[in-house]
């Protein structure tokens, strides 16, 4: 996934709804290189329904 966003504008989608249960916790790449305010970042780790 490295460069998957190469040259794109920044962006700041909801994404409160998306499960991430492969990682327990936000991974730090994530969390200080995203876009996103945090009411917008994904569940991480054990969602329910999944």
């Amino acid at each position: 996934m490295y460069g998957m966003f190469y040259k794109s504008f920044s962006f700041n989608q909801n994404l409160s709804s998306w499960c991430v249960s492969q990682f327990i916790d936000e991974p730090e790449n994530f969390s200080t290189g995203s876009a996103l305010i945090e009411s917008n970042k994904p569940k991480w780790g054990t969602c329910s329904g999944s």
